[in-house]
């Protein structure tokens, strides 16, 4: 496991991330754990867009902050 993919696990902890063997090489497949925000499935060969297409919104979490009305 690398380094790269032990962070996308600790900042998207509401996903099983693993990778899978492809003839190409590898693919990396994210399914969420429960129901939620954000996509049900990501397969992706690129890390970098599994982490974008996970998106921040479903990572660490954050309360939306409310606007002065």
């Amino acid at each position: 496991m690398t380094d790269a993919l032990s962070e996308l696990r600790a900042d998207f902890p509401g996903y099983v991330i693993d990778t899978e063997a492809i003839i190409k090489g590898k693919r990396y497949i994210a399914v969420r754990r429960g129901p939620g925000p954000g996509p049900h499935t990501v397969i992706t060969p690129d890390l970098a867009e599994l982490r974008i297409a996970l998106g921040p919104a479903v990572g660490r979490h954050e309360e939306p902050r409310s606007q002065p009305g």
